[in-house]
C-alpha cells in the first residue's frame, strides 16, 4: 500500500479531477505519478494536498507511522466483537472519532477489517459492502506479504465470510484455508474451523463439517469460550439433524440449553431453542417444533425491545420462516398466512423474498389453487436456481416436477427434472 492510493480514494471521494486536487499545487504529470506511487511526495506537497481535501495533515504525512494507541484500540476493538455483537456496537459508537483518519496505512486496512467483520456478523450486507470496496481499492496491486501475519489472516478471514454470504462456497472455502495458514492465535484457528463446518453444513457435505465443529468446539472449550462453545453445540445439532443422528442431536442441543441456561446467555438460548425445532421438523413432531420456534422468536422478539445489542432483527427472518414451513407441515393454513405476512417484514437479502414465494406457492396448492402454485413456483425457481441457491432449489423443484408428473404433463415434468437433477449434482459434487 502506498499514499497514493489514499489520495486517489479521498480525490474521488470529493469528486475531483486531478487537475482539480493538484491545481496551485504541484504540475498534473507529477501529480499523477504521485497518486500511482512512481513518485514519493515531500511532506510540504502532502500537507497541502490534505487540505485541499479536508482531512488532518498527518493522515497524509504520517501514513508509514505506527501509533501504539491505535494498536490497542483496535485489539480492543477486535476483543469486543469476539465477545458479542452488544459489546462491539457499544465500544465501537463509543470510540468512532478514534477510528476517524488514522494515519497509518496498514492500521487503516486492520479497523477497515473489523468494522466489515462486524457489519457481516449484522447480516448488513450493503454496509459491509461498502466498507470492502474501501478494503479492496488499498489491496489493489498490492503483495500481502508486506502485511503483517495478523492482517493477512484478518483479510482472508473476511473474505471467506463475505464470500459465505453470499452464496460462493468455493471461494469461501478457499479464503477460510488461507487464512488457517495464517493464525498466530487458537482463537482464530477456531472461529475458522467453526465457519468451515458451516460452510460444509450448507454444501451438505455433513461429514467434513462434522468433522471441523468437533475441532472448533474442543479449542473453545480449552480457551474457556464458554459461547462459543455453546454454538458449537448449536451447529453440531444441525449436522447431526441431517445425519438422521436424532439421539446424538438432541444430546448436543440438551446439553448446550443446560451451559446456556447456567451462564444466563439468551442469545446462545434462541438459537437453540431454533435448532430444536428444527429437530422436532425432521422427527415429524410438529406440535413441538412450532413450540420451540415460538419460545425462540420470544427471546429475540424480547430482546430487540429491550435494544440488547447481540439480537439482530435481520435474525428473526429464520425464526418466521420456519414458522411458516412447520405450520404449512401442520396443516395450520390460517397461521401460516399470517406468519408469512410477518416474515415479509423481515426479510434482509432479495433471495428471501423468493424463498418466501416457494412457501406462497406450496400453500396455495393446499388450498386448490393450481394456476397459482404454478405461477408463483416457477417464478420462485426460475430466480433461486439463476442465482445458484442450490439449497432452495431442491425441495420445491421435486415437488413440482411430481406435480407436472401426477397431471401427465410429461414435457414440463421433465424440464423441471432435468433442473432438479443438475441442482443435485451442483449441490453435492460441489463438496470436492
Amino acid at each position: 500500500m502506498d499514499i497514493g492510493k489514499r489520495i486517489r480514494f479521498y480525490r474521488q471521494l470529493k469528486g475531483l479531477t486531478q487537475t482539480d486536487l493538484c491545481k496551485g499545487i504541484v504540475s498534473p504529470s507529477h501529480y499523477s505519478n504521485i497518486e500511482s506511487g512512481r513518485y514519493d511526495a515531500s511532506y510540504d506537497i502532502l500537507r497541502l494536498l490534505a487540505l485541499r481535501l479536508k482531512v488532518p495533515t498527518d493522515y497524509f504525512t504520517h501514513h508509514d507511522h505506527y501509533s501504539m494507541r491505535v494498536e490497542k484500540l483496535l485489539g480492543a476493538y477486535q476483543h469486543s466483537l469476539e465477545n458479542s455483537l452488544a459489546e462491539a456496537k457499544t465500544f465501537h459508537t463509543n470510540h468512532e472519532q478514534d477510528f476517524a483518519f488514522i494515519p497509518s496505512l496498514e492500521q487503516e486496512l486492520q479497523y477497515l477489517l473489523i468494522q466489515c467483520n462486524h457489519a457481516l456478523r449484522r447480516f448488513d450486507l450493503e454496509e459491509a459492502d461498502n466498507i470492502y470496496k474501501h478494503i479492496s481499492f488499498y489491496m489493489e496491486d498490492f503483495d500481502e506479504k508486506n502485511l503483517s501475519k495478523s492482517t493477512r489472516f484478518h483479510y482472508h478471514f473476511i473474505n471467506g465470510l463475505k464470500y459465505y454470504l453470499n452464496g460462493d462456497y468455493s471461494k469461501s472455502y478457499y479464503y477460510y484455508l488461507n487464512a488457517l495458514k495464517h493464525v498466530s492465535r487458537d482463537m482464530d484457528t477456531a472461529k475458522t474451523k467453526f465457519n468451515c463446518a458451516q460452510l460444509f453444513y450448507v454444501m451438505n457435505d455433513y461429514y467434513r463439517a462434522l468433522f471441523y465443529i468437533n475441532e472448533a468446539k474442543e479449542i473453545f472449550e480449552n480457551v474457556n469460550q464458554i459461547s462459543k462453545t455453546i454454538d458449537c453445540h448449536t451447529v453440531k445439532g444441525q449436522i447431526l439433524i441431517e445425519l438422521k443422528e436424532y439421539d446424538q442431536a438432541h444430546h448436543a442441543l440438551n446439553k448446550g440449553l443446560s451451559i446456556a441456561r447456567d451462564h444466563n446467555y439468551v442469545r446462545e438460548e434462541a438459537d437453540l431453542l431454533h435448532t430444536l425445532g428444527m429437530l422436532q421438523v425432521d422427527e415429524k413432531d410438529y406440535l413441538s417444533s412450532i413450540a420451540s420456534f415460538k419460545q425462540s422468536l420470544a427471546i429475540r422478539e424480547r430482546e430487540i425491545k429491550k435494544n440488547n445489542g447481540n439480537f439482530v432483527p435481520n435474525h428473526s427472518y429464520y425464526s418466521y420462516h420456519w414458522l411458516v414451513q412447520t405450520h404449512l407441515l401442520a396443516g395450520k393454513y390460517h397461521e401460516m398466512r399470517e406468519y408469512l405476512n410477518k416474515a415479509d417484514d423481515y426479510c434482509f437479502s432479495e433471495h428471501h423474498y423468493y424463498q418466501l414465494l416457494v412457501y406462497e406457492a406450496k400453500l396455495d396448492y393446499a388450498l386448490g389453487n393450481e394456476k397459482a402454485y404454478e405461477e408463483k413456483t416457477d417464478k420462485a425457481l426460475s430466480y433461486l436456481y439463476n442465482n445458484k441457491l442450490w439449497r432452495f432449489v431442491e425441495d420445491a423443484v421435486t415437488d413440482f416436477s411430481q406435480y407436472y408428473s401426477k397431471k401427465r404433463q410429461y414435457k414440463k415434468a421433465n424440464e423441471y427434472l432435468r433442473m432438479e437433477v443438475d441442482v443435485y449434482k451442483k449441490s453435492y459434487v460441489r463438496r470436492d
